[in-house]
Formats: C-alpha cells, sequence, structure tokens
C-alpha cells in the first residue's frame, strides 16, 4: 500500500484546523467542529441543477445529488484513482460529531471539485469524484445492526490480510483524469479529518476499448455490470438509508507473470472470455452476457466449469442481479502488480455470496490472494442545504 504526508496539500489554515479536530474527536467529549471554509462558485445550468466548473473551465462531477458521484457516474471509469480508509478513535466519537466531520469533508468535496480549493495546488482536477462511506463500526453504531454494511466481511479463502489491513472507519474514494490532481485531493480530505490513516492504495485504468478498458491480465474488466436506471435500482441503491449503497474493497495481488506465461487458449479459459475482443467463448460480442449452457459436440461446456465468469455469474448461484464493478489495476513495482477490486451493491451480500462460490471453484483464484478489504456503506448524495452527514441524524 502506499501512503502520502498528509500535510503536504494542506490549505493555508489546515495545521490549525488539524490540531483542533484531533484534540476534538479524541477528546472524552469534544465535538468535531470547525470553522466555516470558503464556499465555491457553482455555475447552474438550464436544467437547475449546480454544475461544478474546474479551474481550468473544463465540467467537473456534480457531488451533489441524490447519490453520491463516484458511483455511477461518471458512467467511464477517470484514469487514476487514490483509495484512503481511515480509523476513529477506539472510543467512537458522539453521533453529531461525526455527523459534523462528515459534513466539512462534504463542503471540502465541493471546493475540490470545482478546483479552487489550495490543497490542489492549481492542478485541473479533470471528472473528480469524491466518494466517501463509513465502515461496519460507525454504521451499526448510528444507523443499527440491520442497516446495509453494518456487518464486517466473513473470512474468504483467499485471504492473507493483517489488523492494518482489514476494515477501517471511514473511506475516502478519490477518482480523476489527472492522477496528481487526484492525490493532493485525498491528501487534502485526510487532513481536513485530521484522523489516522489505516491503509491507502492507488490505482490506474486504461482507455475504454467498447464497453471497459483492460486489467493488467490484457482482458477487458467489468463488461457484465448493471448500467440502466432501472438495474441500478434493482440492485445498487439501498432501500434503506435512500440514496446509499455500499462497496466492497479489497486490494488483490494477482501473479501476472505466470498467468501471461500460459498459452493464450488457456488464458482464456480461466477468464471465460476472448481476450482480443472481451466475447464470452459461448459467442456473441463484449456486450453479450455468456450462455452458460452452451456446449461443443463432445458435450462439454464452451464457457469451462471453473471459469471466471460462470463462477462469477449470479444465475447459476440463484442471485438475482449485477454488482457495479468499478475495479482498476495497480503495480507498485516488480512482483507487485494487481486489482484493486471494487463493487458497489444494495447490500454486501450479493459480493459476500459471489466471492464464496468463487472460493470453491474458480480457476482465476489460483493466481490472486487479497492483502488489504474492507466493505463500507457509501452515504446518500448530499446538497448545499443537507451535508453529508445529515443520514446520522435522521
Amino acid at each position: 500500500m502506499t501512503g502520502h504526508d498528509a500535510d503536504e496539500t494542506a490549505a493555508p489554515d489546515a495545521p490549525s484546523r488539524r490540531r483542533f479536530l484531533l484534540g476534538a474527536v479524541t477528546g472524552a467529549a469534544g465535538g468535531v467542529l470547525v470553522g466555516a471554509g470558503g464556499v465555491a462558485a457553482l455555475d447552474g445550468g438550464s436544467t437547475g441543477r449546480a454544475t461544478p466548473t474546474t479551474s481550468a473551465g473544463t465540467p467537473g462531477v456534480d457531488p451533489h445529488g441524490d447519490h453520491q458521484a463516484g458511483v455511477d457516474r461518471p458512467a467511464a471509469l477517470q484514469r487514476h484513482v487514490e483509495l484512503a480508509v481511515l480509523d476513529l478513535p477506539a472510543r467512537l466519537p458522539s453521533r453529531d460529531d461525526v455527523a459534523d466531520l462528515l459534513d466539512r469533508v462534504g463542503e471540502r468535496v465541493t471546493t475540490l471539485v470545482v478546483g479552487t480549493d489550495p490543497g490542489l495546488g492549481g492542478l485541473t482536477p479533470t471528472r473528480l469524484t469524491v466518494t466517501v462511506g463509513v465502515g461496519p463500526r460507525v454504521a451499526a453504531a448510528f444507523l443499527g445492526d440491520d442497516a446495509p454494511a453494518a456487518q464486517p466481511l466473513p473470512a474468504f479463502a483467499r485471504d492473507d490480510l493483517s489488523p492494518a489491513t482489514e476494515g477501517g472507519d471511514v473511506l475516502l474514494l478519490v477518482r480523476c483524469d489527472v492522477g496528481p490532481a487526484a492525490a493532493r485531493a485525498v491528501l487534502a480530505l485526510r487532513d481536513e479529518t485530521g484522523l489516522d490513516v489505516r491503509w491507502t492504495a492507488t490505482g490506474f485504468a486504461g482507455p475504454p476499448e467498447g464497453l471497459a478498458a483492460r486489467n493488467l491480465l490484457g482482458f477487458h474488466d467489468g463488461l457484465s455490470i448493471p448500467r440502466t436506471d432501472a438495474e441500478l435500482a434493482a440492485t445498487v441503491w439501498s432501500r434503506t438509508p435512500r440514496g446509499a449503497t455500499t462497496l466492497v474493497v479489497r486490494r488483490m495481488p494477482i501473479d501476472v507473470a505466470r498467468f501471461g506465461a500460459q498459452p493464450v487458449d488457456a488464458q482464456q479459459r480461466t477468464i471465460g472470455r476472448e481476450r482480443a475482443t472481451g466475447a464470452p467463448l459461448s459467442g456473441g460480442t463484449q456486450a453479450d452476457g455468456p450462455d452458460l449452457n452452451a456446449k461443443t459436440d463432445d458435450g462439454q461446456y464452451l464457457v469451462p466449469a471453473d471459469a471466471h465468469v460462470r463462477r462469477a455469474h449470479p444465475l447459476p448461484a440463484g442471485l438475482d442481479g449485477l454488482m457495479l464493478r468499478r475495479s482498476y489495476s495497480y503495480a507498485d513495482g516488480p512482483g507487485a502488480e494487481g486489482l484493486l477490486f471494487m463493487a458497489f451493491g444494495a447490500d454486501t451480500d450479493l459480493f459476500v455470496r459471489t466471492q464464496q462460490r468463487l472460493d470453491e471453484q474458480d480457476a482465476l483464484m489460483a493466481f490472486t490472494r487479497a492483502t488489504a478489504s474492507a466493505s463500507f456503506l457509501v452515504l446518500p448524495g448530499f446538497t448545499p442545504g443537507r451535508g453529508l452527514g445529515s443520514v446520522l441524524r435522521d
């Protein structure tokens, strides 16, 4: 995992704010209220919805709405991701303190998206999004044990985790087409919270080829996902809290060299798709789902029984719908490459049941493991009149 110096991109008043936050959060009865920052100008379009613009005049991604940005919008992945998982104190602060802290994060997100935040160092935050979530401890304490993502993930067969790389209380997920801007934004937000960093990750995505970009294995990643409003409503957006969703994040090293040493045919049978086109081995195009019943003349499945596409498909498991996967590759040096897996869903059950199927029989799992893992309730969207932390007060 990569880490950063959180003070490097602090706004001019950040050191005093950071000291105040640290004192407030760790005190026995202290609050997390801080002074108000500057309000960024938003260009209201003809629709009446605020449309942020960056300092260079390039449209940004509006952070406001029923849902947070960075889940289903923008549709195409940004080129860079910076992720930070933070910890609240062992003695959880009060509901209002945590809600106030999240409100401040939301306000800082707005200034980052429009490009006016000093923490960006003048960089243009093209298509910048910030997605904020809270971990099981926070969700259970303030929203109840039945809230989405209120329970930690179970252990899985390929887990290689340590206490320092499992779970966490607050997620900052920053994505942008400009890598340095993403890095500066996550540093600014980390400083804004004043919280300890549990683990971090950095990743990248290539340009889309058709419906999805390719990962380090050379295959398209994220072809079978919900795309329409109806599909998103059915499997991604939580019924309560309204506007929320859940996110599972797993850092998965992959033995890229060993996978790539196989003949292309063996690679394709492991995945269940053609490497060149992304089409399923059962035929069609990359836009088509696999025909899991299709067989050769001698009775062999065209999509092998242990192919990743088959094992991850919801139909054989009796599952309803698809996860919204928004994964990135990472390469931290020779032998340190892999996938930063990210999947959104109305709850974490679909991911858990799918991963258990992969553990049972999936040819791709032999090349992977998980060295960091966490789940979060991604908070409902926010507006200038209703802060990011409002759901904790409802």
